[in-house]
């Protein structure tokens, strides 16, 4: 795993099971280069206006230091399925950087694309990226892949003269 990658996803959590289902009830475990990169974007989140990142990285950063799902999400006036939700996203963005060489970009295009990627096409669709490492990912992870790349016309001009 890249530190590009770590900054943001790395987490030790035993008993996360990435297919969804009800997780465990545990503290969030985060490094401590991760809970410095956080609170670094909580600040870059505060500059920006992005109330609903704040509360996405306050979510993470209380249920790291152990607080429950409960008092997190009164603290936040949120719901408490908002916090798990908040908590489910980070884990199986975490385990795919686990299972594949992605960085954290590419780890949130993969998790939406398993995610909702069937429910809004309504059909099969194909994910399409010029990234080979992004397309051995989803492609391992049982999605239909296709690159662009692949599909370059030669340059029909080319070799001829006048």
């Amino acid at each position: 795993m890249t530190r590009d990658t770590a900054f943001l996803w790395k987490i030790v959590a035993i008993g996360f099971h990435p297919q969804g289902g009800a997780l465990m009830s545990f503290p969030l475990q985060l490094s401590s280069f991760t809970r410095k990169q956080l609170s670094r974007r909580l600040q870059q989140a505060y500059a920006s206006g992005s109330l609903q990142l704040v509360k996405r990285i306050h979510a993470l950063l209380a249920l790291a230091q152990g607080q429950s799902v409960s008092e997190v999400a009164e603290m936040l006036s949120l719901g408490e399925q908002t916090v798990r939700d908040y908590r489910n996203q980070y884990l199986f963005k975490a385990d795919l950087t686990q299972r594949h060489p992605l960085k954290a970009y590419d780890a949130v295009q993969l998790a939406v694309a398993l995610r909702y990627g069937p429910i809004l096409s309504g059909h099969p669709f194909t994910f399409v990226s010029g990234d080979s490492t992004l397309l051995a990912a989803v492609h391992a992870e049982g999605l239909v892949t296709e690159n662009p790349s692949d599909h370059v016309m030669p340059d029909e001009s080319a070799g001829r003269s006048g």
